[in-house]
């Protein structure tokens, strides 16, 4: 009998919590403020796929923050923006690029976002080489700025398929 009382209590205690916490730290203007993040973050990725296929390497290069980490298939990760640019200028000096980035998922807390896409990435030297192909996915971190835009700071993706681009 007070085993059941107890039993009682207990879960009448975790379901008013449990209400208590539903919704707990989300107003009606966060929740508004989120809806106004997630969509900036769209069109950022519009403009990021853009800079790609429009050859427009200082542009993408501005989309990065200063301490970005790529972590791309088969090598090491590349720390920091100016060593992403090392290895990005040859990538927009050499070839023509169509880069299509498919927005999945989008979740923001506070400075940061998480955004999930599909990927598609094709590349034609300017020298009459082959062209070449990676379909895949990417997960990017995004902080946002002090001027309220987003910059990524993390960009991890991989390939569905072998032989593809790094």
């Amino acid at each position: 009998m007070v085993f059941q009382r107890i039993a009682i209590v207990v879960v009448s205690m975790g379901a008013l919590l449990l209400g208590c916490m539903e919704g707990a730290g989300e107003s009606p203007s966060a929740s508004v403020q989120n809806e106004a993040d997630i969509a900036v973050i769209h069109a950022f990725f519009d403009r990021y796929g853009r800079t790609w296929t429009d050859g427009l390497g200082e542009e993408y290069m501005s989309l990065l923050s200063d301490d970005i980490i790529a972590m791309v298939p088969g090598a090491p990760a590349i720390v920091g923006k100016k060593a992403v640019g090392a290895g990005m200028g040859p990538v927009f000096e050499h070839n023509k690029l169509d880069f299509v980035v498919t927005v999945e998922e989008v979740r923001v807390s506070g400075d940061w976002a998480f955004v999930r896409t599909a990927i598609i990435f094709r590349g034609t030297p300017k020298d009459g080489g082959e062209a070449f192909e990676g379909i895949g996915k990417a997960v990017y971190l995004l902080e946002r700025q002090p001027n309220d835009s987003w910059r990524i700071a993390r960009d991890i993706y991989n390939w569905d398929h072998p032989n593809c681009p790094s």
